[in-house]
């Protein structure tokens, strides 16, 4: 779901795991190695099209994006397995689930809005208080700076040889 759906769904369900004692505090932190990801319309659309400017660099990313998800996926499987718990120990402490009622499906449902909407509000909270961030770094002339010590170092050409690409 992390691949499909993009950030924060991975993270997500792996909290609602923990939240129900369906995985360990160790296998929480293996699932949430490779399940964060960005999701293929963010590569492909945001980053392959807006920014790059080309379809093909944007599959190539999610490609390369997969990949590597699933290689840091293989390379933690097992990372702290010795200090998990087995998987029959943790089955024995999750409740059965049960029936589910009509009744049952409008708190349900409104559950799942009222977490939907404070998750929302979080990530926009988020964006809010890095664009305030960014926003007082460049009015205090701080990336002035920055621009100004990359020129003495001479690493401006290689940051224009990196954004005159997307240009070609």
């Amino acid at each position: 779901m992390g691949i499909i759906s993009g950030y924060p769904t991975g993270a997500k369900i792996v909290v609602n795991f923990r939240e129900k004692n369906i995985c360990s505090k160790e296998e929480g932190e293996r699932l949430l190695a490779f399940t964060n990801n960005s999701g293929p319309l963010f590569i492909l659309g945001t980053v392959g099209i807006s920014l790059f400017g080309d379809a093909k660099i944007g599959y190539l990313l999610l490609i390369s994006h997969i990949i590597s998800s699933l290689t840091v996926g293989i390379i933690f499987k097992n990372w702290k397995k010795e200090k998990s718990k087995s998987y029959t120990d943790l089955v024995k402490k999750v409740e059965k689930p049960k029936n589910i009622g009509v009744r049952d499906l409008g708190e349900i449902l409104g559950t799942s809005i009222k977490k939907s909407i404070t998750t929302i509000l979080n990530i926009g909270g988020f964006i809010v208080v890095f664009s305030v961030i960014l926003s007082i770094l460049e009015n205090s002339g701080f990336f002035n700076i920055i621009e100004n010590v990359c020129r003495v170092f001479e690493i401006e050409k290689g940051i224009r040889n990196i954004f005159n690409f997307r240009n070609n």
